[in-house]
């Protein structure tokens, strides 16, 4: 999620005030289900889904460093695409693309097998 999103509906949770932009009641309505299932607990903004625990949102700077976590670090356990998918929707919330993840560990392969440096630097993950 994107910054100035992220802190729009923190701050429409905490202040139930509609941003400046939000006129119409079709807009409203739209603002209303769009931020149905979140909620802000200790001044972060979270994904509630019913019989699940809430999940952190995740801006979008975040997300590799999320990645690096779950795969790549030593207590990550260099997970194939499907578990570190899990495991990041377990915690995390963000619109989750199989995609991404199957890139990343894409390219750690490259790195742990020693591939043609070339490869790696033509190679840009985006989140």
């Amino acid at each position: 999620m994107e910054a100035n999103q992220y802190q729009a509906i923190k701050h429409y949770l905490t202040t139930s005030e509609y941003l400046k932009w939000i006129k119409t009641e079709g807009e409203k309505s739209k603002w209303q289900h769009k931020t149905a299932r979140m909620v802000v607990i200790k001044g972060q903004l979270f994904y509630h889904e019913k019989k699940r625990q809430p999940t952190l949102v995740v801006l979008q700077h975040q997300v590799v460093a999320i990645l690096y976590m779950i795969h790549d670090h030593p207590t990550g356990g260099h997970r194939d695409p499907e578990s570190m998918s899990q495991k990041i929707c377990q915690a995390y919330y963000w619109k989750l693309s199989l995609k991404i993840v199957s890139d990343m560990c894409k390219l750690a392969e490259y790195v742990n097998f020693k591939a043609d440096p070339r490869k790696i630097t033509n190679y840009i993950l985006y989140p």
